[in-house]
């Protein structure tokens, strides 16, 4: 090396060691300065040299070494096109040679000058050598395959390499080097297990495929058979002291570290993709689609649980079916694992916590292992049924037997946190077999005559394992036991609905009566100790209120989960549950009972009454219902069939029983009102919640079995006591709104019963033949006095009920003739006395200058909730048409506009009229005629137009009040913008609301039902009062309010990118006609979307853009009204995306067809943003031209047909990783 060379390398690495230790500077401007230094030198051609002048020189800290060894790793991948292959070789062999030197000692390859002495740990960071092995299997994967650029020779190389470690003959270093040898094998495994969306190297699906079985041929049972022999010296070591935390010899603790690596590398082969390549496949069949990201996503090493986040192991050969079940490398597992965690609880370890990290991550490594493992598929065991069996049951038994061990040392609380990680990974393995195999494994034991026993002692260890960890769950605060008991009863349901739908199954795989029988009573066990562990005979009393709010907060996070799971097994033996929870009810309200009329200083003895009756109620519901989220409500078959013999059963005893003691509630209003507990008020509505919507009056035509006649004639729509029930809850629904109007989470349980009625047909005609619901609707225009204690929201919900059950007064003619006399009577007592009140309030002469009294504002705040409760209760189209004539007739929503001007600075009451706006155009929108929709826009724009007035004279009254225009941002500032993000995406909601009308119309005047915007679009192409024409109009108003800042809000900033992109897809003939700002103002905003946020918006960005080409194609003067400037700045964004950017994989394809698109309709552009490039890269520009000669290449035609875009594409895959080794930035 030259003098002057050597001194320019001395001086640029001064300059990087002064830039790395000013990374961490207070100073952002030196900060920022250092990262451009530092991205210079990484831009710098080559810069091989310049970094082993760096890693060499004893003068430079580690953190300047870090930076080296990053700068070399990134220059690999991004020249790796134009390097010669000697120089290739040779970094591969240098970066050997250096890490071996760094971790064995000894000299270091010198370059620079002689001068250079040896580099001993722990001089360099481990991170400096992990970061280099990455560079070295990084070089290794991209030659692996290129057997024209050396493939053989790479693969060679990295042979002897492994072998130089494992045969060193130096006894003083064997064992490092042999370490050393599995962290390289573990870096190989890691990267080309790796894909293109999670791979630095980028490239193509089939290359990371082709790479993948090359190395699964070439080195992965290597990587297998040395993991196991490791852990086999590990087993053989004699000195038994190193078992119970007293590692006194380096090579017993170097051994110690090889294990931990050796078992990561085995973990990475089971995580392994064993699937075959198909040469047919191509990546165009895949980038485009969620698979290709799944799949490499997570197929990645590192350590932690994410590599366990993997599919079965299928392997495809022979011998890897033999290695994965092969029983005795299970057993030498479990082994070791009960070796070390034998040492780790002698506490031996607790002096040195190096060893007992060591002792934790080895015995975490093998249950990981495990978890693994038990991913195992049906395929490995080549239909040897007998085989599989004795498999499955000698893995289940090993786990159980770490379970239990874990569970009986879990109460020490010295060893609770390892105990809770060693019970959430042994649940996982269960879980796993579960997912994998289901239940039918059980079933086969259970059928073969010499492994019954076996499936007994199975389900008997499942069971006390529930039980027991249900049991530890509440003395200790622990995330692991908590998600681990989550995780069995998981399994339990898995087990539950096996032995309801085996007996269908046409294999005759299923359990007879003894067995199914044998897995209920388990069940049940699990679920009579959970009852009696949240109902206990006698509670303990505990005198910290603050630590049991504290549990129930941290209980509510996985509560729902365990209670559904619980449900389930509660119906496997429904009579046997249900009596054990009509017992503790019984003696419990026999208990209350007592106490009724009494004053008593026991307070306590009532909690403990009320905690446990919401205990009950609560599991009762989830046993008696299924949760029908989402879902059609039905009858559990196990209830069915216990109902469907008489009336006198344990199902209507319990629900009769709950009955009574909620009009044992009612007494107590008016007797004992200090007995009551809001809490199990709300329970009581929730049960029937829960309850109502399977049983009260079901609808038969849900059913395809015959249902329950008993339940019929109990709870049916023609039954007499079904009628009561239903009066009765509406009377508990009166006295629940009246009594705990100020409990918030009462009155939300009380009217979500009140609205499951309204909604529910068959109910909802009982409820208008009721004397209750007639006083509620004669009584309705006084709940501002009746219910003054209730928030305002209340009365609203209230009035939504009973619009909501209006259809049921709209009579109907054999003749199908409609009356509405009825309907007219019932919505007069509603809507006239909230008319009235409305207007006078409007109508006072003094009105300006009493409108911010607090009567005033409660008063209006009362008729705005109202106004949404008539909105949202207008589901049915006949009720939604009355309402829009209601609101058009009495200018409610042109008054609404008039208070947001007088209201502005009142933010409660602005987001509350952007709501009622809202959820009128949401429930009328589709119902209504095409004149009408006409109007309730026009008034929807001007209430947008008066929003954004608003929030001008807002912020010019702050300005003034702060007196500069440049104030500091104080907090009411913050809170204003967050007030404003949530006003905003009303409006945006309300917007898209009155997009739905070019699909969905249901009025009168609507040819049909259903039918696609491409028709709507086409009719109104040449029309100026298109109904989309307000959509646009509402996006321009809005658009001086929506800022950078507000767009960090990722609900605001989904829903407005998603407006717009749909309205340029759909609508493109309308935006070729927008004024120029607002046209502009849509293509900066997908600009910016597609540069700056996540991957579906920049994905709808992109094909945005793509649907602007395409119509143009189609209509070649279509945007002559634009200035087309735009077009060459869109390019350029795509070709600055593809060469200088960092983007995800998955917007290749989308880059592509946009990209394709903009060339057709601007060359001239195209052809500048080109030559741009070249300009900027002299010394490669014939290389670089080349490249973007080749794109049209095979492409006879210049059109948007689709086999022209898919060859274009397949170009641009090729070409786009050869011109960014040249351009050289990320």
């Amino acid at each position: 090396m030259s003098s002057s060379l050597f001194s320019s390398f001395q001086e640029l690495g001064r300059q990087l060691e002064e830039a790395c230790s000013l990374m961490n500077s207070s100073d952002n401007q030196k900060r920022k300065e250092s990262e451009a230094f530092i991205q210079h030198c990484q831009n710098q051609p080559q810069p091989y040299d310049f970094c082993r002048h760096i890693l060499e020189g004893q003068q430079y800290s580690e953190v300047t070494k870090f930076f080296a060894s990053n700068i070399m790793k990134k220059a690999i991948i991004q020249e790796w096109s134009v390097l010669d292959l000697n120089v290739k070789l040779h970094l591969s062999q240098y970066i050997f040679e250096y890490i071996t030197s760094v971790v064995l000692g000894g000299s270091v390859p010198s370059s620079t000058t002689p001068s250079v002495g040896s580099i001993k740990p722990p001089s360099i960071l481990q991170q400096i050598v992990n970061q280099l092995l990455q560079s070295y299997a990084i070089i290794q994967k991209r030659s692996w395959i290129d057997e024209e650029g050396g493939g053989s020779q790479f693969r060679e190389m990295t042979f002897k390499h492994i072998q130089h470690l494992l045969n060193q003959d130096n006894q003083m270093v064997q064992q490092k080097s042999q370490n050393l040898a599995l962290q390289l094998l573990l870096s190989l495994i890691t990267e080309f297990s790796l894909g293109g969306s999670s791979s630095e190297i980028g490239m193509n699906w089939e290359f990371h495929e082709k790479s993948r079985i090359l190395f699964q041929q070439d080195f992965l049972p290597n990587c297998f058979g040395l993991g196991i022999d490791i852990l086999k010296r590990s087993l053989s070591i004699r000195d038994e002291s190193l078992f119970f935390g007293r590692v006194t010899n380096d090579d017993v603790s170097e051994l110690l570290k090889m294990s931990v690596n050796a078992l990561d590398l085995i973990r990475e082969v089971l995580c392994w993709d064993f699937s075959p390549f198909n040469e047919v496949s191509s990546l165009k069949s895949i980038i485009s689609t969620k698979m290709y990201k799944n799949k490499y996503a997570s197929s990645g090493g590192g350590a932690g649980s994410a590599s366990i986040e993997q599919g079965k192991i299928s392997p495809n050969s022979k011998e890897w079916k033999e290695r994965f079940t092969n029983t005795e490398i299970l057993n030498m597992f479990i082994q070791l694992h009960q070796k070390f965690r034998q040492g780790l609880m002698s506490g031996a370890t607790s002096s040195n916590a190096l060893e007992a990290e060591l002792f934790i991550r080895i015995t975490h490594q093998v249950r990981l292992c495990l978890t693994q493992w038990c991913n195992i598929s049906n395929e490995c065991f080549e239909n040897d049924k007998m085989a599989k069996l004795n498999f499955f049951v000698g893995l289940l038994s090993s786990i159980f037997t770490l379970m239990g061990n874990a569970l009986q040392t879990y109460t020490s609380l010295e060893f609770s946190l390892i105990c809770g990680q060693e019970i959430y990974d042994c649940t996982q393995c269960i879980y796993r077999l579960f997912i994998n195999f289901g239940f039918l494994p059980f079933i086969e034991i259970y059928q073969s005559q010499t492994n019954q026993a076996q499936f007994f002692e199975i389900m008997q260890h499942l069971t006390q394992a529930t039980i027991r960890t249900m049991e530890i769950s509440p003395n200790f605060n622990d995330q692991f036991i908590v998600d681990g008991l989550t995780t069995l009863l998981g399994c339990w349901s898995i087990i539950c609905d096996s032995v309801a739908t085996s007996r269908l199954s046409v294999s005759g795989n299923y359990l007879d009566v003894k067995g199914a029988d044998f897995v209920r009573q388990c069940c049940f066990e699990i679920f009579k100790s959970f009852v009696n562990l949240k109902v206990p005979e006698q509670r303990p009393i505990s005198n910290n209120e603050d630590d049991e709010d504290e549990e129930d907060d941290n209980d509510e996070l996985f509560v729902d989960e365990q209670l559904n799971a619980m449900g389930v097994m509660g119906r496997q033996l429904a009579e046997s549950s249900l009596q054990l929870l009509y017992h503790k009810f019984s003696t419990r309200f026999s208990q209350l009972q007592s106490l009724f009329g009494q004053s008593f200083q026991a307070s306590r003895a009532l909690d403990n009454l009320w905690e446990d009756f919401e205990w009950i109620i609560e599991i009762a519901g989830y046993v008696v219902a299924d949760d029908a989220e989402g879902e059609t409500p039905t009858l559990p078959s196990e209830i069915v069939d216990l109902t469907d013999d008489a009336e006198d059963n344990i199902f209507f005893t319990f629900v009769n029983g709950v009955l009574k003691f909620s009009q044992f509630e009612l007494l107590c209003l008016s007797k004992s009102p200090q007995m009551l507990s809001p809490r199990i008020s709300k329970t009581l509505m929730w049960f029937f919640w829960r309850w109502g919507q399977s049983y009260l009056m079901p609808e038969v035509s849900h059913y395809t079995e015959n249902i329950s006649r008993t339940i019929l004639a109990m709870y049916g729509e023609k039954s007499e006591n079904g009628i009561k029930f239903v009066d009765y809850l509406l009377q508990k629904i009166s006295h629940n709104l009246a009594h705990w109007s100020s409990e918030h989470d009462t009155c939300q349980e009380t009217l979500k019963l009140f609205i499951v009625m309204s909604k529910k047909k068959s109910i909802q005609r009982c409820v208008v033949k009721t004397n209750t619901f007639a006083e509620i609707v004669k009584n309705d225009f006084n709940t501002f006095n009746t219910l003054h204690k209730a928030p305002n929201w209340v009365k609203g919900k209230l009035t939504q009920c009973i619009i909501a059950c209006c259809p049921s007064f709209i009579k109907v003619s054999e003749e199908g003739q409609k009356n509405f006399d009825e309907l007219q009577h019932v919505l007069n007592l509603v809507l006239v006395p909230l008319r009235d009140q409305f207007n006078s309030i409007l109508a006072k002469s003094d009105f300006h200058e009493t409108y911010q009294q607090a009567q005033v504002m409660e008063q209006l705040d009362y008729c705005f909730e109202k106004f949404l409760g008539i909105a949202k209760g207008s589901t049915n189209p006949d009720i939604a048409s009355a309402m829009v004539q209601f609101f058009n007739t009495e200018q409610i929503l042109v008054n609404l506009v008039k208070l947001l001007h007088q209201y502005y600075l009142h933010e409660q009451f602005v987001t509350l009229i952007i709501r009622v706006f809202k959820s009128c155009i949401k429930a009328f929108v589709n119902s209504i005629t095409k004149d009408q929709c006409k109007s309730l826009f026009g008034i929807a724009l001007t209430m947008i137009q008066t929003f954004t007035q608003i929030h001008s004279k807002k912020n010019g009254d702050i300005s003034q009040v702060g007196g500069s225009k440049h104030r500091r941002p104080t907090a009411l500032d913050e809170l204003s913008e967050e007030e404003r993000y949530k006003d905003l995406l009303l409006i945006l909601k309300m917007l898209t609301c009155m997009i739905s009308r070019d699909f969905l119309d249901f009025s009168e005047d609507g040819s049909s039902a259903v039918f696609s915007a491409e028709v709507r679009v086409k009719t109104d192409t040449h029309t100026t009062d298109a109904l989309v024409n307000y959509v646009f109009q509402g996006i321009h108003l809005m658009l001086p309010l929506i800022t950078i800042e507000l767009l960090d809000f990722a609900p605001l900033r989904k829903q407005y990118f998603r407006l717009i992109a749909f309205m340029m897809e759909m609508y493109p003939e309308k935006v070729t006609m927008l004024p120029q700002p607002l046209f502009n103002h849509f293509i900066n905003a997908l600009v910016f979307g597609l540069r700056h946020f996540e991957l579906d918006i920049a994905q709808e960005s992109f094909d945005a853009i793509h649907a602007l080409s395409s119509f143009r194609s189609q209509y070649p003067t279509s945007f002559d009204l634009q200035d087309q400037s735009f077009v060459g700045m869109l390019i350029k964004e795509c070709i600055n995306m593809l060469l200088y950017e960092t983007f995800d994989i998955e917007l290749l394809h989308n880059i592509s067809d946009t990209l394709f698109g903009l060339i057709l309709w601007d060359q001239n552009s195209y052809r500048m943003v080109v030559e741009s490039v070249l300009q900027n890269e002299p010394s490669h520009s014939q290389d670089i031209a080349k490249g973007f000669q080749y794109l049209d290449n095979g492409i006879t035609e210049m059109s948007l047909q689709r086999r022209n875009m898919v060859k274009f594409y397949e170009n641009l895959e090729k070409v786009i990783p050869k011109i960014r080794c040249f351009t050289r930035r990320k």
